[in-house]
């Protein structure tokens, strides 16, 4: 055949079904917020689409203020061929619960517990919750267990999470009543006024009242005017607590010291020495222990001292330490307090003139040129130390600076020693700083050696030994030999060695004896590098 075959296209196209979701249901308060109905419906719904009936917002946005309940359907158009697709919202709109109106309870710290609910007003529907949460777990308010503050009501409508409403109970909590605990006090009869508040224990309730009523009519309890015993105070329940609390304070009132006529004398002092000062008055009421305060001025000067005093039939001193007088001078006490220890009292001192003494002061003595230095030869003593010293009056040594025991006049005095020196003036006074004295005591003349010709060791305490003069300190390296007269060597010596008394040390003489009366020989070397040794003879006798 001559044909051939023929051919052609078709195009074909598929298109997506529209989706409007899965239908859905949707409980609202009617006084709640407007709600996207998109939102209820089920799947993933395409957009675009449209509702029906519409809705107030033109929308689809659901107010329920605004629109009403039923069946609102959403559809999203399809392209031919294919056909539109629908979904349904069901609305149904609910009234809110009722949780009543806000209320307040006021409970006693002691109260029994309570129900929160009976405290809110209206007519609040039951089964709802409470936040904060309570310690019974449910509205019963425990005023033991649970705080002060404010609650919250919450009921919801059945089936929906949004549907509420709220209300709230304020809980104050009033404590019991307390006038805090006993005490007692003691004040001075010319004391100042005093709150008998302040003395009560514990933490009393302010507001109570005092029994019997005193003089200010209040707590205020002047020892002038008001009588000592004992006051009782009491504070009353506020509502819904019940009752009252008590405690007392009880007032004991103390004479204070009467120092009207007490006078001050004090003498006049060496520097160095305690100020004794006197306090005097044959009123002084009260014998005891006082605690006195005092001011210093003038030479010495220094605020709020304390001394303790004894009182005697009016009578008492107390010392001012030498560590406060230490500069000469004239120097005035003033009283500032007389406390009785025992009551705390204070006498009124107004009346109690100043006293003023003088510190009295003895110059250190002083040292002429080269005072310190003294002769071997002169055997100096205290009294040549004291010649030294530049000053006319009398002068005592101590062996320490201060306190120390003093030399006499007559003792010698000790190369190296340092004697401590104090001027006694005509007031009795002596030096507060010692002068500290080092001596050096030195050989004056010049001295040469002398060895005697002969000695007689028969212990009559005169000559009985060879005693070479001065041989140890001008040659102290020396050394000495004594030979008979056959040369045997009887004695060694040198400066650490006794002098020879005529007995044999040696064992290649006559050994450890006496020796006969005789001459002998000694030989002498002085071991300095210049001075030529010396022989000689000396004859023993005995």
């Amino acid at each position: 055949a001559p044909c051939v075959d023929a051919t052609a296209q078709v195009t074909v196209t598929i298109l997506p079904p529209p989706n409007a979701g899965t239908d859905g249901s949707l409980n609202l308060c009617d006084n709640g917020p407007a709600v996207d109905l998109v939102d209820s419906l089920g799947g993933p719904p395409d957009n675009g689409g449209s509702w029906s009936p519409s809705l107030a917002s033109g929308t689809g946005v659901f107010d329920p203020n605004v629109d009403t309940a039923g069946s609102y359907t959403y559809t999203v158009s399809g392209t031919a061929p294919c056909d539109d697709a629908t979904a349904t919202i069901i609305v149904t709109l609910l009234s809110p619960p009722e949780a009543g109106t806000s209320g307040t309870l006021i409970i006693c710290q002691s109260g029994l517990p309570t129900d929160l609910f009976d405290s809110l007003g209206g007519a609040p529907e039951m089964g709802g919750t409470w936040s904060p949460a309570l310690n019974s777990g449910t509205g019963i308010f425990d005023p033991n267990l649970d705080t002060a503050g404010t609650y919250t009501y919450t009921v919801t409508a059945a089936g929906t999470t949004t549907c509420s409403s709220t209300s709230t109970v304020l809980v104050s909590i009033i404590q019991e009543p307390t006038a805090g605990s006993d005490a007692s006090v003691n004040l001075c009869d010319n004391g100042v006024i005093t709150d008998l508040f302040n003395s009560l224990g514990g933490t009393p309730d302010v507001g109570g009242t005092w029994s019997p009523a005193l003089s200010s009519g209040s707590g205020l309890f002047d020892p002038t005017i008001d009588l000592a015993g004992t006051y009782t105070y009491t504070v009353n329940a506020t509502l819904p607590c019940r009752g009252t609390s008590s405690a007392q304070v009880t007032v004991i009132i103390n004479p204070a010291p009467d120092a009207t006529d007490a006078i001050l004398s004090a003498a006049s002092i060496c520097l160095g020495l305690d100020g004794q000062v006197t306090v005097s008055n044959a009123n002084l009421l009260i014998d005891g222990t006082y605690a006195i305060v005092y001011d210093l001025t003038g030479s010495n000067s220094s605020t709020n001292n304390i001394a303790s005093i004894e009182v005697i039939s009016g009578m008492a001193n107390f010392f001012i330490p030498e560590t406060a007088l230490t500069i000469p001078g004239i120097t005035t006490v003033t009283i500032t307090q007389l406390l009785f220890i025992s009551t705390q009292c204070s006498a009124d001192i107004s009346s109690i003139a100043p006293i003023t003494f003088e510190i009295f002061d003895a110059p250190g003595p002083t040292l002429i040129a080269d005072g310190d230095v003294f002769c071997s030869e002169d055997d100096p003593t205290i009294q040549d130390l004291s010649d030294n010293v530049a000053e006319s009056e009398s002068i005592t040594w101590y062996d320490a600076p201060t306190d120390g025991i003093p030399y006499q006049a007559s003792e010698p005095l000790i190369d190296g020693n340092t004697y401590y020196g104090s001027i006694t003036t005509n007031n009795r006074c002596d030096s507060f700083i010692r002068l500290a004295v080092t001596v050096s005591i030195d050989t004056c003349t010049e001295l040469e050696i002398l060895i005697p010709d002969g000695f007689s060791p028969n212990d009559d305490g005169t000559n009985d030994d060879f005693d070479i003069l001065n041989i140890r300190p001008l040659f102290p390296d020396f050394t000495l030999e004594i030979y008979n007269r056959y040369g045997a060597i009887l004695y060694k010596g040198n400066r650490d060695t006794p002098n020879w008394d005529g007995t044999s040390t040696e064992t290649s003489g006559f050994g450890n004896s006496k020796l006969p009366v005789g001459v002998y020989f000694y030989i002498l070397e002085f071991n300095n590098g210049s001075k030529e040794p010396v022989q000689g003879r000396v004859y023993l006798s005995r």
